[in-house]
């Protein structure tokens, strides 16, 4: 009787020990992601403070930046898929309080940048460290009920139209406005806080890092390294694909097409010195790769046609008439 006493004790602290686990590793993998950008983002910037820029031209600078932050947030959201969302699917307790926590983190972050009163370069690279693991947890669990490659095509064609219609006459058109006019007056008075919604990088010589784009726009590029995975699609232009990834131990470089969309995104915004919406050309990029390569990508039924064509004209209409000034 004692001993199958002590087998049962063993069989149940096994089960909590397993049942934990999961919940560790997504909880380590939160932290990992957050530090992993967070002190690259720091060194960078206090070192090209203390060098005053003088070493590296402001435009090699700009640019080694924008490229180095893009594929380290692209390569740390792929790891993060891979590593913890196959136990977050799971535990949908642990991700809800993780989102809560995130959550937490912003209210804190937004309401000391209002203490204090000005523009604090700690403040803005915490809140993008942390609004990058927002958005990859949101984004990896938003790919759930993906289950044919096809439907990623209506999903793309939905949330580009939608973040055509929300720069152009929707919320993110107010919010754009209100954030061009607080850089254009030198950054004087509170932070918007439509401003923590941006992630920001780092440039070396900058006294602030530099906001470039929304945290929606990251959501779904996680959301689409997530289906990726899902879905056996190498969608990567360099390095492993996140198919592969998911078989190796440790980080690796990741570079999805969507990441080049967003990259031709910030390129023409900084050219045209104005928003642009970036999901159409992160979505563009993806919808292009995968159609080329991956014949049932392009087996849209009668129900996705229904609801492109919907959807698309719908919002495309709310453009429009805002536009016109109907509304």
């Amino acid at each position: 009787m004692k001993a199958n006493d002590s087998c049962s004790m063993d069989s149940s602290e096994k089960a909590r020990d397993g049942a934990a686990h999961p919940a560790a590793r997504i909880f380590a993998a939160c932290a990992l992601l957050f530090a992993t950008w967070l002190i690259p983002s720091a060194v960078v910037y206090y070192l090209g403070l203390a060098l005053h820029g003088e070493s590296i031209p402001r435009g090699v600078a700009l640019i080694s930046s924008l490229a180095f932050f893009t594929i380290l947030a692209s390569s740390l959201t792929a790891n993060f898929v891979v590593a913890a969302e196959r136990h977050a699917a799971e535990l949908a307790r642990q991700r809800l309080k993780l989102l809560f926590v995130n959550v937490l983190v912003f209210a804190a972050l937004f309401l000391v940048s209002r203490a204090v009163g000005y523009p604090s370069p700690v403040v803005f690279i915490l809140s993008t460290a942390n609004l990058l693991v927002f958005a990859s947890i949101l984004g990896a669990w938003l790919v759930e009920p993906i289950r044919r490659p096809a439907e990623l095509i209506v999903v793309c064609v939905i949330v580009s139209c939608a973040d055509i219609f929300s720069v152009t006459s929707g919320p993110t058109h107010g919010m754009a406005r209100e954030v061009a006019k607080y850089y254009a007056g030198d950054m004087k008075g509170n932070v918007p806080f439509a401003d923590f919604l941006l992630f920001k990088y780092s440039i070396p010589g900058e006294q602030v890092p530099l906001p470039l784009f929304g945290v929606a726009d990251w959501v779904i590029i996680a959301f689409l390294a997530a289906a990726a995975l899902r879905l056996n699609i190498n969608d990567s232009v360099l390095g492993p694909g996140i198919v592969t990834l998911s078989r190796m131990r440790g980080l690796a470089i990741y570079v999805p097409v969507t990441v080049l969309g967003l990259g031709l995104a910030m390129a023409c915004a900084g050219a045209l010195n104005t928003f642009l919406p970036a999901l159409p050309f992160i979505a563009a990029f993806f919808v292009l790769h995968i159609i080329i390569r991956y014949p049932e990508a392009r087996r849209l039924t009668r129900t996705d046609w229904l609801q492109v064509a919907v959807f698309s004209s719908v919002l495309g209409g709310l453009t429009v008439a805002r536009l016109i000034g109907m509304f």
